[in-house]
């Protein structure tokens, strides 16, 4: 039998109290940005999902280089106590370990180069010549991983 594990990203393997995305747009000097679109998120959030779109927005300009970057330093550093060594020891028991967030694409692609994992999914930026165009290509939210996990 084959035994698949799956994690979500913030709070669980990225030690986050915001959320990772918007932890990124901070450093990113978004700070007043992200705080805005915060207190909008908390008003309309049992409505349903909200800001995800408004969140990408805010990356529109940076190139992928500069966000890997920024997003490698930020996995590194905040990486859950204890993450890496769990995914270590499920894998070392034949787990399949994979992830979905809705944290952007470049997030994922960092953390999977911190953790071990198998796959991860995450929203997909749309990019322009390795631009961010602050568009979504496929947006991950509470919603839809689901439907993710479905097809694993």
């Amino acid at each position: 039998m084959h035994t698949l594990v799956i994690f979500d990203v913030d709070g669980v393997l990225i030690d986050t109290d915001k959320g990772s995305t918007k932890d990124i747009l901070i450093q990113l000097g978004k700070e007043k940005e992200v705080e805005e679109l915060h207190r909008e998120y908390l008003r309309r959030k049992d409505a349903g999902p909200w800001g995800l779109k408004e969140l990408m927005e805010l990356l529109k300009g940076y190139s992928y280089d500069e966000l890997m970057e920024v997003s490698l330093a930020y996995c590194t550093s905040h990486l859950m106590l204890g993450a890496y060594e769990a995914v270590q020891e499920l894998k070392k028991r034949s787990y399949e370990i994979g992830s979905i967030t809705s944290s952007f694409d470049v997030i994922t692609h960092a953390l999977q180069e911190v953790v071990p994992l198998d796959w991860i999914e995450g929203t997909k930026l749309e990019w322009n010549n390795g631009i961010c165009s602050g568009g979504i290509a496929r947006k991950i939210d509470r919603y839809t991983k689901r439907d993710i996990l479905s097809e694993y």
